[in-house]
């Protein structure tokens, strides 16, 4: 009889990660930007001895690690990693495509659905540090166009999740644009809103085209960051 880890090696069996995080590199929005935007773009400053992501000179969060795992491969204590490493501390793979590829071929993991870090799991994190909605908007393309661009490198193992911005006046663009005719192959996308139950999804999403697979992990409160739901509900 064929074991488990024997079909995965055979690739009979693709093992797919459903919830994995993939730490924001510091030049994400920089790299991306026009010269005359850069100075508004999110980047990292040392903020009290921290590295510290800032935008427009608001605090969107620390600059973490986002992750366990050392440089030198070894799993480091939790706590320390998660509150007290940065970047410089984690495995490449925690940032680089390339080489989370690497490593999920030696883990025999096929492809993996990736979740954001700082700017939150439903983009909240950019929806409270950037009050501009232009500049908000703007920062939500670049992010899902970075992964975007990954997705497609990766030949569809590393599957972001798009993020829309939670506020109302910026939501409806962000929804045609996350998913226009250049991104076709993405295909679920999360928000966050501390606006009540998540049974109903908003007005901008329910015009979206249900053959592209919207998929809309919906985080109804600070007290309940969990996805709780899914629209439409028709199966992918």
């Amino acid at each position: 009889m064929t074991s488990t880890l024997d079909a995965v090696k055979s690739g009979d069996l693709r093992v797919v990660d459903a919830d994995t995080h993939l730490t924001e590199r510091h030049d994400l929005w920089t790299s991306r930007a026009p010269a005359s935007m850069r100075d508004r773009m999110p980047h990292v400053e040392q903020v009290e001895g921290e590295a510290t992501w800032v935008v427009e000179g608001n605090v969107m969060g620390r600059a973490g690690a986002g992750g366990v795992v050392g440089r030198d491969d070894h799993k480091g204590r939790s706590f320390e990693a998660l509150y007290e490493w940065e970047i410089d501390r984690i495995h490449v793979g925690a940032y680089d495509p390339t080489a989370r590829l690497e490593m999920m071929d030696e883990a025999g993991v096929h492809a993996q659905v990736i979740f954001p870090n700082n700017v939150g799991l439903g983009g909240q994190g950019l929806s409270q540090a950037v009050l501009d909605p232009s500049l908000r908007l703007l920062c939500v393309e670049m992010y899902n166009d970075s992964n975007a661009e990954m997705q497609e490198a990766s030949d569809n193992r590393l599957l972001p999740m798009a993020v829309l911005p939670a506020d109302p006046c910026t939501i409806s663009m962000a929804t045609s644009r996350t998913f226009r005719p250049a991104a076709s192959a993405r295909r679920a996308g999360s928000i966050a809103s501390s606006r009540g139950s998540a049974s109903v999804a908003p007005a901008p999403l329910r015009t979206a085209r249900r053959d592209r697979c919207l998929l809309v992990m919906y985080m109804s409160s600070p007290r309940c960051p969990f996805p709780i739901a899914t629209w439409p509900r028709s199966p992918v």
